[in-house]
């Protein structure tokens, strides 16, 4: 199936988060669906990397992913989806080699990373303005057409 496929329960997820207050139960299944779908792909990638470090199949799967997660994110309405789906690109980037990989992606997730960054002093995304959001967004999509030269 294409990679968005396989993120089902991740989208809806995203959705219900979007709403005005969600209710907790409903999230923890979303959320327990969602995580179940992201181990199918850590399973994947685990398996073609024991089967042969480094393998296509592999790189593919991480490249994939990070594909997924980077076409939805520039619709995430929050700092708090924005980071679930930089830690996911940040994962996969690192599995598939990083910098030697995948050189490209080294900026644009340095600017996410730093965009996301909580200010000094805070515990929280206080500063996380509407043109951070667009920038970050902006990012998000930059790795999307990284990832489509492929």
């Amino acid at each position: 199936p294409p990679p968005d496929a396989r993120l089902a329960h991740l989208t809806e997820l995203k959705k219900q988060m979007a709403q005005a207050n969600p209710k907790p139960g409903d999230v923890e299944k979303r959320a327990t669906a969602a995580l179940a779908e992201l181990d199918v792909w850590l399973v994947d990638l685990q398996a073609a990397e024991d089967a042969n470090p480094r393998s296509p199949n592999a790189l593919s799967i991480a490249e994939k992913l990070t594909g997924a997660l980077a076409a939805a994110a520039p619709t995430d309405p929050d700092w708090d989806s924005l980071a679930s789906h930089y830690l996911g690109i940040a994962a996969m980037y690192h599995a598939s080699g990083g910098t030697k990989s995948h050189p490209m992606w080294t900026q644009p997730l340095t600017a996410i990373r730093e965009d996301l960054r909580f200010p000094k002093g805070n515990n929280s995304p206080a500063s996380f303005d509407p043109m951070k959001l667009s920038r970050v967004r902006g990012m998000f999509l930059q790795l999307r057409e990284l990832g489509d030269q492929r």
